[in-house]
């Protein structure tokens, strides 16, 4: 039988086991009767995509910021963890950088803006006023929380 036959009908095979297995009933025998069961919505207690939380993730400041064109300024990102607790600089967290301009003509914030994080803990950055307009410079920390700063260049 050819290689990639075999490995096919091998998961099928184990894929039909599977399906069997869950299909009796009974609950999955690795799962003991005090774990939490997150799959069925049981006691484990786990993401409710209706509750909201007021605590933020990440912050900027400042939030706006006007430069002339070959000037700049500099804004600090500040990351919290899920109690509202401010995590330090070196902590290891990324963040990610990014930039939207107002005008909708514009594809992107090449040749306008330029962001450049500082090293070590790459939470300050510094934006360089390359070309006229307003744009949104966002900071991201990887899980879906942004805060952004409004910059006008003139």
């Amino acid at each position: 039988m050819h290689s990639k036959r075999l490995g096919l009908g091998i998961l099928t095979t184990l894929a039909a086991m599977t399906l069997a297995a869950c299909d009796n009933g009974s609950p999955a025998t690795t799962v003991s009767p005090d774990q939490p069961e997150f799959a069925r919505g049981g006691s484990g207690g786990g993401n409710n995509p209706h509750t909201t939380s007021t605590t933020p993730r990440i912050a900027v400041s400042p939030t706006s910021m006007q430069a002339s064109v070959g000037g700049g300024g500099w804004f600090k990102v500040t990351l919290y963890d899920k109690n509202g607790n401010t995590l330090p600089d070196n902590d290891g967290s990324l963040v990610w950088f990014g930039c939207t301009p107002a005008n909708p003509a514009l594809q992107n914030c090449m040749g306008y803006i330029n962001i450049a994080p500082v090293y070590p803990n790459l939470r300050d950055a510094y934006v360089s006023a390359l070309g006229a307009g307003q744009f949104t410079v966002w900071a991201d920390d990887g899980y879906g929380h942004r805060a952004s700063v409004a910059v006008t260049v003139q």
